[in-house]
Formats: structure tokens, sequence, C-alpha cells
């Protein structure tokens, strides 16, 4: 899912709440139930099944190379996009409660974060197992959908 979403759902979670922690928690719970939904990211230009593990299906992709321009113009776009509702969000409505916004944001993008520097820095899976592992489980719930070539 684009972190455009991610962060809309993680900047409402923490203006619910004025707890920091529990923003940042239920942001990261609330990453993992909208990946459960079908939906379009960069993996969409990769893979080839769209049924996701937890549902039985396997995991079919074609390699991944260096972004091509169209991924560097979705990933860019979806980073200014995710980073300018952010900043909406707290100046707008929320300017109080900046300290949870960002938790809840932060939760809820945490786990793409991780993944992407899983994917620029291959190094840190063998450096760093657990995220390694973390990240395979993010994948379990993950359910991409394919862009038709």
């Amino acid at each position: 899912m684009l972190l455009f979403v991610h962060t809309i759902v993680g900047a409402a979670i923490g203006a619910s709440t004025d707890q920091p922690l529990w923003a940042f928690l239920l942001g990261w719970f609330s990453h993992h139930l909208l990946d459960m939904i079908p939906h379009f990211d960069r993996g969409s230009f990769y893979v080839k099944k769209f049924r996701p593990p937890y549902l039985g299906g396997r995991r079919e992709q074609t390699p991944q190379a260096w972004l091509s321009r169209a991924e560097w113009f979705l990933v860019l776009g979806d980073l200014s996009l995710a980073l300018s509702v952010f900043l909406f969000f707290i100046v707008r409505f929320y300017p109080n409660q900046a300290l949870s916004v960002f938790a809840g944001v932060s939760g809820g993008v945490l786990p793409d974060f991780i993944g992407a520097w899983l994917f620029w820095f291959p190094k840190l899976r063998k450096k760093l197992a657990f995220l390694n592992k973390y990240d395979n489980w993010h994948s379990y719930f993950h359910w991409t959908w394919p862009v038709s070539r």
C-alpha cells in the first residue's frame, strides 16, 4: 500500500489519542491490517500472482532491479504526498497533538521503511536477521495487486 494511505490512517490514529506509545502501536498494527486489503504499490510492477500467502497463495514475482522511471515517480510522489499530508494534519488540525500524530504516522509507515532498507541495503539481511524475519512476516500478509503488462 502506498505510504500516503498509511500516513493518513496513522495520523488519524495519533490524533484520536494523546498517548504516543498507543498511537505508535496502533499505527503499526493498522499497517498490517491495511496491507491485507488488495492494493497497488511499488511491488505491483513485479508481482505475478495476487493471492497472498495467508490465503494459501504463493508469492511469485519477477526479479527486482534498480528502480524504473515509473517507480521513481511513484516512490518520490508518494513520499512527497505522505509528508505533505502529515505536515498539513499537524499544522492545520492537531498542533497540540503533534507527538501523538507523529507516533501514529511513524508506526504506520515503519514496516515499509524496514522493507525499503532491506531492499536498498541487502547486506542488512544478514547482519540484522531479526529485521529479515520481520520483513518476511510482514510480506506474509501483504496483498499486492499486479500491474498488467
